[in-house]
């Protein structure tokens, strides 16, 4: 339950798991110590000599994964709260977006050719998301 329920809340509210911290301790520790000689775990209604299992040890680096999140959230956020700090917004993309819609034909007073330009675009009037278009996707959309 306690997995379930961290990976949850690595990408919602980390403050959930704020009253599972023990458990999530214990269970850190069972993982540190089932660990199969640096192969991975394996499930508990196996028999001990049995060899580390891919499912099993999935589960286990899912969790540890999670689990990491949400102690690095919980960290920051408390950081944040005691010395009087903001959570950073996320940065917009659409500059970037705009980017992608550059003009890359060429200038008519421009001396350079289209050999010294590495052929960018065989269009006049080319932007770059038409060149990633014809040189990247449309070609393997064919495969």
């Amino acid at each position: 339950f306690v997995g379930s329920l961290l990976a949850v809340a690595a990408d919602t509210n980390p403050r959930l798991m704020t009253p599972y911290l023990p458990q999530i301790t214990k269970l850190a520790a069972w993982i540190q110590s089932h660990d199969i000689e640096g192969r991975g775990w394996r499930s508990n209604h196996l028999s001990a000599t049995e060899p580390a299992v891919a499912w099993s040890s999935a589960q286990v680096l899912t969790f540890a994964h999670c689990g990491l999140r949400v102690i690095r959230r919980l960290l920051n956020d408390d950081v944040l709260t005691e010395f009087g700090g903001e959570q950073a917004q996320p940065v917009s993309s659409l500059l970037f977006e705009s980017l992608l819609d550059s003009d890359l034909s060429e200038d008519e007073d421009d001396t350079t050719t289209k050999k010294e330009q590495c052929d960018l675009t065989q269009k006049k009037d080319a932007c770059l998301k038409a060149i990633l278009w014809d040189r990247f996707i449309a070609p393997r959309q064919k495969m």
